[in-house]
């Protein structure tokens, strides 16, 4: 259920949620001054892969509080900044839980104000948590980019280093696990065999538009973006909408866990690139 939180349960909460994330960490507010613990945080979890993605006020009464976010996180790799000019919400949340509260991720507001807020859970508050996120998902979408690479300010050797560091440690667990070379080969076929059959039923629509409703329901036009659920054009090798695809592009993990299921657009925590429908989308395809 909804829990209520004081200043220092709030603040507490959202440490919480950048230290349980499993997928990416999401930071609104409007005024933002890390404290060095927060910052210690989320350069570790981003040594994990896990993306970070701020939204804050670029500028209030002649400041420039994009520059000092982007000084702040210089460190961190997998990183989205926006600026929303109006935003006055506070919202910080992961893939399960979510706070929402009066308190600015700002270390003076910890210390000196008095502040409110709630938790929220994906599992015991699922309505609500959801139509938060929805909102909070519509307010990162519109916030605008930053059009300054923040990479241009982390020494060069450092970020080399730790992708060098992460394909090491990548491999070293392939070898460990001792992977099964036609365990791969399986799944591989599997991923082009869904590729192939629902090509094959997007020709045979289009010839035939007398078509039975069972191949209509095989062949949707509308489908599901897997990483941030935007409504996009149903391409089983093409599940990302124009802005996920290029953060994915920076990488090109094709393993790497997504959230949202491309056909019928519900979360899943074993969506990826290589498998971009849920098991039972999977078998209704196959059906």
């Amino acid at each position: 259920m909804v829990k209520f939180l004081n200043t220092s349960a709030a603040y507490a909460q959202i440490e919480d949620i950048i230290d349980k994330a499993n997928i990416e960490i999401v930071l609104i507010s409007p005024y933002i001054s890390f404290p060095q613990t927060l910052l210690e945080r989320l350069v570790y979890k981003d040594k994990q892969g896990i993306k970070t993605i701020v939204v804050c006020r670029e500028k209030d009464s002649g400041k420039n509080l994009g520059n000092k976010v982007k000084a702040d996180l210089k460190e961190l790799s997998n990183l989205e900044i926006r600026f929303d000019v109006g935003l006055h919400a506070k919202c910080f949340y992961n893939e399960k839980s979510m706070v929402i509260t009066s308190l600015n991720l700002y270390e003076y507001s910890q210390h000196h104000n008095r502040e409110m807020g709630v938790l929220l859970d994906i599992e015991e508050d699922a309505d609500v948590f959801n139509t938060a996120l929805n909102e909070a998902k519509f307010i990162v979408t519109n916030a605008k980019e930053d059009t300054l690479d923040v990479k241009e300010n982390r020494p060069r050797r450092a970020t080399s280093k730790f992708n060098e560091t992460e394909v090491q440690k990548r491999k070293s667990t392939l070898n460990n696990k001792r992977v099964d070379s036609s365990i791969l080969g399986n799944v591989v076929r599997e991923v082009k065999g869904i590729i192939k059959e629902v090509n094959t039923e997007l020709k045979s629509t289009s010839k035939n538009k007398t078509g039975t409703e069972k191949v209509r329901a095989k062949t949707k036009t509308n489908g599901h973006c897997i990483r941030c659920d935007k409504s996009i054009a149903f391409k089983i090798n093409a599940p990302y909408c124009r802005s996920c695809f290029k953060i994915w592009d920076k990488h090109k993990n094709k393993d790497y866990k997504e959230k949202y299921c491309h056909m019928c657009g519900k979360p899943n925590e074993s969506i990826s690139l290589n498998k971009p429908l849920c098991y039972s989308c999977y078998s209704e395809a196959h059906t």
